[in-house]
Order: C-alpha cells, then structure tokens, then sequence
C-alpha cells in the first residue's frame, strides 16, 4: 500500500473464499522498476546459485498452478477523486480464525473528511486491526467500515488516490532516489513542480542536493546508503505525492530527530481540511492537536475524545501523558 508501491506484479485470485475474518486474496507478488536488470539470467549465467531463493521460486510456481493470475497493467494512471470521503465504523467486531478473543469489539466512531484522527494504546490493543480492516485487508466478522458508503475494498479500487499508507518500514528499492518517489509509476507521471513540492514538504532538500547526482542519485539496496530517518522522509513523501484523500501514518515519524519530526508535523498540519490523517502513535506529542483521539484497549475503544478529554478519562493515558512531560 499504497497501490503506487507496485510497479510490475500478479495479482493471484483464489479460486475458494476463506472464512471471515482473515486476509484476504488478492496475493501480490511485486518486483520494482526495471527489476530485469537486477535478476540474472541463468541461461547466460550457468554458475549462478539461487541458493535459498529456490524455495521462493517453487512457492510463486505452486500459487501459479493454484490461483488465477491476473497482469496489473505496467503504466499506471492516477484516478482522481475530488472530495474526501467520510470514514463511518459501525458496530464493528473481528475475530480471527483460531483465537478465543475478539480482536476488535463493537467499534463505533464517525471520522470527518479533513479531520485528524489518532489511535493510541498498549500493545495488543486492536489498533493495527483497526487500520488494516480500513485499508480492507481483513473482513469484519459482524458489522461493517465504510469509506464513502463503501467498503474499504471498492473505495480504494475507485481511485488510486485515495489511500496512502506510510509503516514503520519504508520499503525502499534499489534504484534512485526519484525512482523511489515515484515507486509503481511510470517516471514521466510525475512533473518536476510535483516531486518538489512532496521534496519541500518532507525536509528532503538538504538532504538531495548534498548528494552526487542529486535525484538521480542510486541509494543502495533496501537504502543501505541512507538513514532511517532519511528513508522515513522518502516514504512519507512517496505517500504524499498522489496528493491522497486520506493518509494513514503507522509510527510514520518514529525515526526522525525531534526537529525533523517537527518541521514535517508541521507540513502534515498542512494538510488540515485536504485529507484525513489517520495517525498511529506511541509518541504522544505528535497528536496533542488531533481533532479525535481513540484509545484502544484489548480490542475495545475505551474512549473517543480530544486528547485533553482522553486524559481525564483514560487513568493509563493521563500517566503516559504526564511521563513524556505532556
């Protein structure tokens, strides 16, 4: 996720439908751009081992012999929609296949269009579940998510431009830096103006023109010739240049230094009234100002609130706040 981060793959459709809730087909299998020239070829190579990747190789030939694969076409076009959709949970649960507890119990909580949303908790608490029922990668087992009135599913197959998605792991592909922005489209989708404009917003400009050859510059594999703090900048950029509706960050700032982390709040306060921020956070200084804070506790939300009305509420959360001199 977002869809921008597949640049050549197969969707495999499963010929069964599993039980609810699980995750659900399609399966992706990605490779980045121009990932030909990164894969030998045995056939020129005979002394080349795949050594453990043989492994990988028998597993994609038995989902091809299983599953119905379907090309993603290779130039991909952004759909664009225009208004922010309304984010609505309504009576939602999830169990998944095997477990004795819910995972998420009777959600309820309208997000408004524009607005910034936090979800805070312990470990466990439900939160990831919650975003990943969002982003439609498991079902609910009763209840529902919308989206616009529709399901995580059809809305984000609507447009390409509605969800961006920053984890805690950017992904970075062993290509150049304005290839790792512009990850699963074609290079000539972009204009310069909008690749500065995500440049500026991300605190990434000292950081490119120190670099050789600038944005053309080649970052190593999986970023090996950057930072974490760097490759964060890069997915959060990478995230904001379909100028999405809404914008999910996992722990999205976590490795950046107290003063990048805020001169790049600041740029995502920017944002306020042009897409929903749906913020996951243990850092609590970085959704002091959320419209709405959700805390999540064993698979429930203890309270919805402003972060001041979720302290008064929430004992644990008043403590952590006071901990972090909030």
């Amino acid at each position: 996720f977002p869809s921008h981060d597949i640049q050549s793959s197969h969707l495999l459709h499963s010929k069964c439908v599993p039980r609810t809730p699980s995750i659900k087909c399609p399966f992706i299998i990605t490779t980045p751009p121009h990932s030909h020239t990164l894969i030998p070829d045995p056939s020129q190579s005979p002394q080349v081992s795949f050594g453990v990747a043989e492994e990988s190789f028998k597993f994609v030939n038995e989902m091809k012999e299983n599953f119905e694969i379907h090309k993603i076409p290779t130039h991909t076009q952004i759909s664009v929609i225009t208004e922010i959709p309304e984010i609505v949970c309504n009576s939602l649960f999830i169990k998944y296949p095997h477990s004795e507890n819910l995972a998420l119990e009777n959600i309820n909580l309208r997000i408004k269009p524009g607005s910034t949303f936090a979800i805070v908790g312990p470990s466990g608490a439900g939160k990831t579940t919650f975003v990943n029922a969002m982003l439609g990668l498991i079902d609910a087992s009763s209840g529902e998510i919308l989206i616009g009135n529709k399901s995580p599913r059809n809305a984000i197959a609507s447009s390409n431009n509605l969800i961006s998605y920053v984890p805690q792991d950017v992904y970075i592909a062993p290509a150049s830096v304005s290839d790792n922005l512009t990850l699963g489209f074609e290079r000539d989708t972009f204009s310069e103006d909008d690749l500065n404009r995500v440049i500026q917003q991300t605190q990434l400009q000292t950081f490119i023109n120190n670099l050789p050859n600038g944005l053309n510059t080649h970052i190593g594999n999986s970023g090996s010739q950057i930072s974490g703090g760097q490759k964060q900048r890069i997915g959060i950029a990478r995230a904001l240049l379909t100028n999405p509706k809404i914008i999910v960050l996992d722990e999205a700032t976590s490795g950046l230094d107290a003063k990048t982390e805020a001169e790049i709040s600041t740029s995502l306060d920017a944002l306020d009234g042009k897409a929903t921020r749906i913020i996951i956070a243990h850092r609590l200084s970085t959704i002091k100002n959320a419209d709405q804070v959700a805390y999540f506790d064993h698979g429930r939300m203890l309270y919805l609130g402003t972060f001041e009305e979720v302290r008064i509420h929430v004992p644990g959360f008043d403590e952590q706040s006071r901990l972090m001199g909030l």
